[in-house]
């Protein structure tokens, strides 16, 4: 079979785009590779969790974090059931989540490519927005978190594009109409603040009076969340995960949601410093959204509906939801920005072909504030890109150094931690978290604002636990008395240039004496095996 040159050049800015995300992909693994000395990591410890409670799923039935009992310590269940299936078919595997990345991220390309295409956008802006999409979001970076935000944005932006497909085509088919269905149900299952953009796309068809089909998308949409939370309630859980209990906003704010300080909360989280990057896009959206409307005097049109959806859904986000923790909880919503954004100033771009003065003339300003603005987005893209590598080591010098320990030593034994993603992962303990993720006990006691010193010892003591291994620092931070007096600190391990782990140092205790002595020789004979840029210090040092 011959392929035409003609065939392949119609598609340039697709191979282009491809072939620039697998090259940057590949030059950041190297040099993540390079600086961990031969090992794989990912940017985070978050991965690790899902990893950990996949591999407990595939080899001994447990949805956890280890394999004694069910935790709900995922707020992706859709993300745990596909790495389950891939180690299934392919064994347990470190590199799995990142080759799902990559394919996930080549997929999404070739979508926003299509999506491109049908709006006609000419091939040199379609690859210069393809562009935008890879640096800005920033994808190579969110290929190297090993999380659930590249598929949660493959089915996203598909799911808004079919939704506004059927939202002006007189005659859709039912295979789109149960297709939009289950998007509906996938999109919450791989991230539940998804249900926002549901919401919203519920609502437009309300309006249009598509009764029917907005309680239906509604109703589908609610199927993962009503399925888990029976399944977690049935295991002595909370109806949604921890993450979510103990972590958004609206928990912060419970009890005052109807007050001034509420109200206040909800608008300082709005305006938080991490949004900065959604609020160029979104101003930009916002003002390209009036000048459509006051050029055409149409509001519902397809440009205007993908426009109106950025905006409700990248609003109500930054009001309810968390943004930031390396460029993953806003990365849908810069996609959706920028396709959005394509799509409606695409009519006023000027031809490249034949250039027609008046119409360039006339929108001058409109394009030169575009495209000022996005390359605003320029140092977003720049920091991930020198942060990959950095932030991978972070994790090799600090979680993975922790699980090697572990699996030494403490191998089946009950361990107390507060990042229960990587030692869960590299080996088989009892974990008891401190933190609430996937400790029952503990996030009920956050919930109720009575978690104290007295509740980690008792929890610590009542487990049995050999090794406590924690940041110190902020057990001093958010508990009266920090960690207990009468635990045995043996020595603490920093990390230099820290952007991903919570805090540079962990802190080594026991609680028994007998078992200090044992942490003190186990880390001094392990001390010789850390990375040299680890900095060792404590008792166990000076043995």
């Amino acid at each position: 079979m011959k392929i035409k040159f003609s065939s392949i050049s119609a598609h340039l800015p697709l191979i282009a785009a491809v072939a620039v995300l697998w090259i940057t992909i590949l030059i950041l693994f190297r040099e993540s590779i390079y600086l961990n000395h031969g090992i794989f990591t990912y940017v985070l410890d978050d991965p690790y969790i899902h990893m950990a409670m996949a591999k407990n799923l595939i080899l001994h039935g447990v949805w956890g974090v280890d394999k004694y009992g069910f935790t709900s310590s995922s707020s992706s269940p859709l993300w745990i059931i596909v790495l389950s299936l891939t180690y299934f078919l392919f064994g347990v595997n470190l590199f799995i989540p990142f080759i799902l990345n990559v394919i996930f991220a080549t997929i999404f390309i070739f979508i926003a490519y299509s999506i491109f295409r049908y709006y006609k956008l000419q091939p040199v802006y379609n690859l210069i927005f393809l562009l935008f999409l890879i640096f800005f979001t920033p994808i190579p970076a969110l290929t190297f978190t090993g999380m659930e935000h590249l598929l949660q944005i493959v089915l996203i932006v598909s799911f808004a594009f079919i939704s506004t497909y059927m939202l002006f085509e007189s005659k859709s088919s039912n295979l789109k109409y149960i297709t939009l269905l289950i998007l509906a149900a996938l999109v919450v299952a791989v991230r539940y603040e998804d249900l926002i953009m549901v919401l919203i796309i519920a609502a437009i068809f309300f309006i249009k009076r598509e009764y029917w089909k907005s309680l239906s998308i509604l109703g589908a949409s609610m199927i993962p969340v009503f399925t888990y939370g029976l399944y977690s309630t049935l295991n002595g859980w909370f109806f949604l995960p921890n993450s979510l209990i103990t972590k958004t906003i609206f928990v912060e704010a419970k009890t005052q949601l109807i007050s001034l300080n509420g109200i206040v909360l909800l608008v300082n989280n709005f305006l938080n410093i991490q949004n900065l990057f959604i609020f160029i896009p979104l101003i930009l959206a916002i003002g390209l959204l009036v000048f459509r409307f006051r050029e055409k005097k149409i509001l519902w049109n397809a440009p205007n509906i993908l426009l109106t959806l950025f905006i409700g859904t990248a609003t109500l986000h930054m009001i309810a939801a968390r943004t930031g923790w390396f460029y993953r909880y806003e990365a849908y919503l810069i996609v959706l920005g920028i396709l959005a954004i394509a799509i409606g100033i695409n009519e006023y771009l000027p031809s490249v072909s034949k250039w027609d003065k008046k119409l360039i003339s006339k929108n001058l300003t409109l394009i030169l504030i575009i495209f000022v603005l996005f390359v605003s987005l320029a140092g977003r893209g720049y920091c991930s890109f020198n942060e990959v590598p950095t932030a991978t080591h972070n994790i090799y010098d600090q979680q993975y150094q922790m699980g090697l320990f572990i699996q030494k030593y403490y191998k089946g034994d009950a361990v107390s931690l507060n990042d229960v993603g990587a030692v869960n992962y590299v080996t088989d303990i009892k974990s008891v978290d401190l933190l609430g993720l996937s400790g029952l006990n503990v996030s009920k006691a956050i919930l109720k604002e009575n978690y104290t010193i007295k509740d980690i010892d008792n929890i610590t003591r009542q487990n049995h636990v050999k090794v406590i291994i924690v940041y110190e620092d902020l057990y001093r931070k958010y508990l009266t008395g920090g960690i207990p007096s009468d635990w045995i600190k043996v020595g603490q391990w920093k990390i230099t240039n820290r952007i991903t782990c919570f805090m540079d140092t962990v802190s080594f205790y026991a609680i028994d004496p007998q078992d200090a002595k044992n942490l003190t020789k186990n880390l001094k004979e392990f001390s010789s095996q850390l990375p040299p840029d680890v900095q060792q210090s404590g008792n166990y040092m000076n043995n």
